[in-house]
């Protein structure tokens, strides 16, 4: 799904471990399964029904995939994630990568210069949509991500994990993204044996 599609969710309830999900699931399959999608997987991480998925065209496999888990959401998220990001690339193309103009124009130039696909799995969403919009960097961010999900071509794909309680604060985005949010996945807790 996280590689097909420009857009996944993963809603659960507070409490459902989806970050560790994210880093011992997710990120270590991305990376042994590398050599299925033509490259090398690089991570990064900052610590702390008929209806077609947005973005949902394939990719071509050419180039590396680089995975990026991303759960700083103080009053720079952009800054922090444009940062996590270059961490991410290799050396050889970190050059190549994410400068200070638009996000999706740098990921855009990215992808042509060597082929590099990106995965970001931007977790504990509910505390970036609770930080005020009007704060930081908060609402540049947003503009940001609304032009990740609505760019046709964008060679990346995001995963946005949040708890099932914060769904409504989505409505910012709502009006700005039709179907934002209709390519998901909820987790329920596993009861203890």
């Amino acid at each position: 799904m996280v590689r097909t599609s420009r857009l996944t969710w993963v809603f659960a309830e507070s409490g459902t471990d989806k970050s560790r999900l994210l880093t011992c699931g997710l990120l270590p399959l991305l990376q042994r399964r590398a050599d299925d999608r033509g490259g090398p997987t690089r991570t990064a991480s900052a610590s702390l029904p008929e209806r077609r998925p947005l973005g949902s065209e394939r990719r071509s496999p050419r180039g590396a995939e680089v995975a990026v888990y991303f759960a700083r959401w103080t009053e720079t998220p952009l800054s922090d994630l444009r940062s996590t990001i270059a961490e991410a690339l290799p050396p050889s193309i970190r050059a190549s990568g994410v400068g200070r103009g638009r996000l999706v124009a740098d990921l855009a130039r990215l992808h042509e210069r060597t082929g590099a696909h990106l995965i970001v799995l931007l977790d504990r969403f509910e505390e970036y949509l609770a930080l005020k919009p009007d704060r930081g960097e908060s609402g540049p961010f947003a503009d940001e991500l609304v032009d990740a999900f609505t760019q046709t071509k964008l060679a990346a794909s995001l995963l946005i994990a949040m708890d099932e309680a914060a769904r409504t604060r989505l409505e910012r985005f709502r009006w700005r993204v039709p179907g934002i949010d209709h390519n998901f996945l909820r987790l329920t807790p596993v009861a203890p044996a």
